[in-house]
């Protein structure tokens, strides 16, 4: 099948978006619209089409509010956000602009329901775009500030042109889609000088807890001056974190800004690296240093890039590679991307190679020691590799969650006398509930024995509220042979008018071990579990062999569980009989 329009279009001027492809309803499955309002010819598109696993589907209900792309005189300006403002998943629209000409701000947000727009009847407090006949400037930015997971706001500018400035933080409020102004940025994101618009700051999680941390992060080549103090977030402000970045991501030079930096996540650990990754051609130098990040710091991580990133020419700077996880095991790879196009759009001279990044990968527990000098050894693999056998016929709501997943693919177990213990682990049907679940978990996890080939599996539930549950398990001799066969029940013991409101509570309710001799059943021990409205187990009923009927016991407790002092659970009396 086929994108129902493009997403860029090539003019005669440069190359414009036409459309968005993102996932709109909020199904994982990502979906398209034009989102074009164009003035020339007095026509809008605003349909969203859904996606699917056979294509897209047009929903002439489902509509944007307005438009992302604005075309006025054969230009095409941006103008219109469509992202999710409030928490729940699904992206809203807000216009986000303001006509310089008139003075007119359109800012008003629209709720996504999943299958349409609602007006809040709330607006941003500033806007995202400016538009001055056929000119758009970026004048704010609408992203999670403070950490709590709500896009917050701020026009995160200095105006040089006239000498006025507004770093406000508006800090997004949910469900309500309100804003209250909280702190200042330390700096700029959006730097005015002679009526353009360059970027110069960065708002990155730098010390991995999970709140934007901001540096200028800005080379000034017609002074050299270097602007990379760095200012940590602490969710109602930032404090000087007393160390700079180890180089700038921005040049300023001609009144343009270039990229010529890279500071990301590159590991999945948390932390940032960071790494110039930048060659000036004129002079044959480049600054290929990868710097390791963490809350005190930057130290040289003692490798380079395999190559740059940015191109310095006398004609201003390009990027020619792109760094991101290739191969899907959560470590970022090189990938060279660049070609010299002749008349007529032949490409030449290519190179288009892939560097694999080595690992390790990082902040992973290594090694367990103990005072009796034992260890465990511990290896790792990522979720794309022979460990993981892929679920299959996964519907929506679930998907496949294999991917850029770490797991533990050996460990060794040593006691300290000499003697070591290995063990391969494998696994199979990963899942995750897009609609506000998350990880749901394995289908099954395996444990080898390496020595002997002894396998053992463990089964674990996949449907709410069970998740996570083991179902049952079994034990395997190295020919496949079954030695021991566990199955597991389990009820919800919250009442029926909690589990209305979703509030469970699985407890096990009954298990039964079964031991074998050349496959074939020879005795099994079962155990059965009654609780009361308190999740206290009040009879244990220990029946033995299901054959036998003459050998069961039952175990009962009674408990005080007092709502008016909170104390629940406390056993005041037990009582054990045949």
């Amino acid at each position: 099948y086929s994108l129902p329009g493009p997403l860029y279009q090539v003019t005669a001027q440069n190359v414009v978006r036409t459309g968005t492809l993102q996932d709109i309803n909020g199904d994982g499955i990502l979906d398209f619209s034009k989102a074009l309002r164009n003035e020339d010819s007095g026509q809008s598109d605003f349909t969203v089409y859904l996606g699917s696993a056979q294509g897209f589907t047009a929903q002439p209900g489902y509509q944007l509010p307005g438009q992302l792309f604005w075309q006025i005189n054969g230009q095409t300006l941006d103008s219109g956000i469509l992202q999710d403002l409030n928490g729940d998943g699904l992206p809203d629209y807000s216009r986000a602009t303001v006509l310089a000409a008139t003075g007119e701000q359109i800012l008003e947000i629209y709720k996504n329901t999943g299958s349409g727009f609602v007006s809040t009847g709330t607006s941003l407090p500033g806007p995202v775009y400016t538009i001055s006949g056929t000119t758009e400037l970026e004048t704010g930015l609408v992203r999670d500030i403070n950490g709590d997971g709500i896009a917050d706001y701020s026009p995160a500018t200095v105006n040089a042109d006239n000498g006025q400035s507004d770093l406000k933080v508006y800090l997004g409020q949910t469900p309500d889609f309100t804003y209250s102004y909280a702190f200042d940025l330390p700096g700029q994101m959006l730097w005015q000088v002679n009526g353009q618009i360059l970027d110069s700051g960065v708002l990155v999680d730098v010390n991995g807890d999970g709140i934007a941390d901001y540096s200028r992060a800005t080379r000034l080549e017609s002074t050299g001056e270097q602007l990379l103090d760095l200012y940590l977030g602490t969710g109602n402000g930032f404090v000087d974190a007393g160390y700079d970045l180890p180089g700038p991501t921005y040049s300023i030079l001609n009144n343009t800004s270039y990229t010529q930096g890279l500071l990301t996540n590159w590991n999945q650990d948390g932390t940032t690296r960071y790494s110039r990754a930048t060659e000036w051609v004129g002079s044959g130098t480049s600054d290929l240093t990868v710097y390791l990040g963490s809350g005190t710091g930057f130290v040289a991580a003692g490798y380079d890039l395999p190559k740059a990133m940015f191109r310095v020419l006398d004609t201003g700077t390009y990027a020619n590679a792109v760094y991101q996880d290739i191969n899907g095991d959560g470590l970022t790879d090189f990938v060279d991307s660049v070609c010299v196009m002749q008349a007529g759009g032949v490409l030449t001279n290519c190179s288009l190679g892939v560097s694999l990044a080595a690992g390790p990968f990082s902040d992973l527990l290594s090694t367990i020691t103990n005072g009796f000098d034992g260890s465990t050894e511990i290896s790792y693999a990522p979720l794309t590799s022979d460990i993981y056998t892929a679920a299959t016929g996964v519907q929506y709501p679930m998907r496949e969650a294999s991917g850029a997943y770490i797991a533990v693919s050996d460990y060794t177990n040593s006691d300290g006398r000499g003697n070591s213990y290995g063990y391969g682990m494998s696994y199979a049907g990963a899942l995750s509930d897009v609609l506000g679940y998350g990880w749901i978990g394995f289908a099954s996890v395996t444990k080898v024995q390496q020595a002997d080939g002894r396998k053992s599996v463990a089964n674990y539930d996949q449907t709410y509220p069970y998740y996570g549950l083991v179902t049952s398990s079994e034990t395997r001799n190295a020919n496949g042979d079954l030695l021991i066969g566990t199955t597991f029940q389990y009820v919800d013991v919250s009442p029926q008018n909690l589990q209305n409101l979703k509030i469970h509570q699985p407890l096990r309710s009954n298990e039964t071990i079964t031991h074998y001799t050349s496959n074939n059943p020879v005795y099994s021990l079962e155990k059965a579990y009654d609780y009361d409205g308190y999740g206290n187990i009040t009879i244990t009923s220990d029946l033995g062999d299901p054959k036998t009927t003459d050998d069961d016991f039952y175990k009962c407790v009674r408990y005080l569980n007092d709502t008016g002092t909170g104390r629940y659970g406390y056993p005041l009396q037990d009582k054990v009989t045949r």
